[in-house]
């Protein structure tokens, strides 16, 4: 078919916003139960669907601008990169010393501020006796 990249790009990623949004609900209504977070069910939604419209937007841009069989290895080769620079292993402190390309991909993963953005809603609530005060440390 001869359609415009752009149209047919914004075409697509706007039906997948209530697509991606079902998603994450029917994963969270599952998850969230049984995990017990601290944070609220919303915060939880908001940083989810936002890493999964990032997951699917750039397969969508792929699909746009690549054939059908290059297009599905880049998606997997891009998800298997930005979850393996996502900073758990290996960690943020290893990856700085592997060099300027891998800080700079770990920097540019969704998947990274995914899990800093959840690990962060946690902590925050996290009662005073389990946070570390600077009055309280040795200098």
């Amino acid at each position: 078919m001869n359609l415009d990249t752009l149209a047919y790009f914004l075409a697509k990623s706007s039906v997948e916003l209530v697509r991606v949004a079902v998603l994450v609900v029917a994963i969270l209504c599952t998850f969230y139960p049984l995990s017990s977070p601290r944070t609220d069910f919303n915060t939880y939604f908001n940083v989810c669907y936002a890493a999964a419209l990032m997951a699917t937007g750039v397969p969508i841009m792929f699909s746009t601008s690549l054939d059908p069989k290059t297009a599905q290895l880049a998606t997997v080769i891009f998800i298997l990169i930005v979850n393996m620079m996502a900073g758990n292993q290996p960690t943020l402190a290893q990856i700085d010393k592997m060099g300027k390309v891998p800080a700079f991909i770990s920097r540019m993963s969704y998947a990274r501020w995914l899990d800093e953005a959840l690990f962060v809603n946690e902590v925050a609530l996290y009662s005073d006796a389990w946070k570390m005060r600077e009055s309280h440390t040795r200098h």
